[in-house]
């Protein structure tokens, strides 16, 4: 170990304790730090958490007919053999879902209620039996008064007064108020039948994507094969992702990005601001150990290197502190969920924190890459102090 090493290792283990510069500096950072990790966490547990329901209940991409884009009601449209499977092989696609669109009404006794029934095929995560089955969401379920197990009628218009006779097996809620407020379940084929349509004839599909990194490659290469075919009756296709079905609902998600970045911004000048402070008041504190070091033949920028690495002791010690709080606040919250939300303004019930080592260990190194580089401007009144002077000073 250099002299120089030394000192700053020595100066450090003796100002871990009854020193206030250090400790504001170390809390600044690691306040500061704090904020930052959790900032990250929190705005990618929001993005996760909205793209996870979004995708859960409209798929990824989505290819239907060009002609749904201009009508209020869902058209027909249908796929080759040949489709289907590029669809279902294509890489990154986890999962393809036919689905189709009624409008309708719901009503008890005394209640009724529009809605959009929605036909998907078998899949087991809707829970949807056979036979004239509904999943509604929670919201619906306590204006209608009905319960899981309950019967309730449904009324279609189309030239004609249908109703049908539906079992409610499954409540569900989103907390997002474009499903909840309007979305009805059923099983595929009955929407077919309320629709007078063929049983190859379908109102689209819903492609679930393995990875939402993935979304723009696949969603590219979605639009190239379908918007420019038809089906065998020469209807247009057209393809869409999630983020063209629901833009207003990414565009407060991309909104977030920018609170993150004001956040991190004010925070490292919090963190860069305590550390220098820090240094000037340590430097003054020992002023006279710097004019004997001088003294002894100690050149200045010797004398600097002991002080900046001191502070980059300092500041090493402030991250752990910082990351350890994070770490912790994190960990209760993902399992308690003890801090609350209201879901009805940001369509979850509690605080989403996720984790990404990759842009946690970027927020660290970048802080203390920050605080350290902006030390070498203070760090210049060392080469001020004069040795005759200093000596006297205390």
């Amino acid at each position: 170990m250099g002299a120089t090493a030394f000192i700053s290792s020595r100066l450090f283990r003796s100002s871990r304790t009854g020193s206030l510069a250090v400790s504001i500096a170390t809390a600044g950072v690691a306040a500061g730090v704090f904020v930052m990790l959790l900032s990250v966490s929190i705005v990618l547990g929001f993005q996760g958490e909205i793209r996870d329901k979004m995708s859960s209940f409209s798929g990824h991409i989505q290819v239907l007919a060009h002609e749904s884009l201009y009508s209020p009601f869902s058209r027909p449209i249908s796929f080759s053999p040949e489709q289907e499977r590029w669809m279902s092989s294509h890489p990154h696609v986890s999962a393809v879902r036919h689905f189709a669109l009624k409008e309708g009404m719901l009503k008890t006794d005394d209640v009724f209620r529009g809605i959009q029934l929605k036909g998907v095929d078998g899949d087991s995560t809707l829970n949807l039996s056979q036979g004239p089955s509904l999943r509604i969401s929670r919201s619906m379920a306590r204006s209608l008064r009905v319960k899981q197990g309950d019967r309730v009628f449904a009324y279609f218009f189309d030239g004609s007064l249908k109703a049908r006779r539906f079992t409610v097996v499954d409540v569900y809620e989103t907390h997002l108020k474009e499903f909840d407020e309007n979305v009805c379940f059923c099983p595929l084929s009955l929407v077919q039948q309320l629709n007078g349509w063929k049983g190859d004839e379908v109102g689209g599909v819903e492609v679930t994507l393995d990875s939402y990194d993935a979304l723009d490659d696949v969603a590219r290469s979605f639009r190239k094969r379908f918007n420019h075919e038809t089906d065998a009756s020469q209807r247009p296709f057209v393809s869409l992702s999630v983020r063209e079905l629901y833009p207003q609902i990414f565009s407060w998600l991309q909104l977030l990005d920018g609170n993150v970045w004001a956040i991190l911004i004010l925070m490292t000048l919090v963190a860069v601001t305590t550390v220098v402070c820090g240094l000037l008041i340590i430097i003054l504190e020992h002023t006279s150990l710097i004019g004997l070091l001088k003294a002894i033949g100690c050149s200045n920028a010797q004398v600097r290197s002991i002080f900046l690495r001191l502070s980059s002791l300092i500041v090493l010690r402030a991250l752990l502190w910082g990351n350890a709080l994070a770490a912790l606040l994190i960990f209760v919250q993902r399992c308690t969920g003890v801090i609350r939300l209201d879901a009805e303004a940001y369509y979850l019930s509690e605080v989403p924190m996720y984790v990404s080592w990759p842009l946690f260990l970027l927020v660290n190194v970048s802080v203390f890459v920050i605080t350290v580089l902006s030390l070498l401007v203070p760090s210049v009144v060392i080469s001020h102090i004069r040795p005759a002077q200093s000596m006297r000073f205390e």
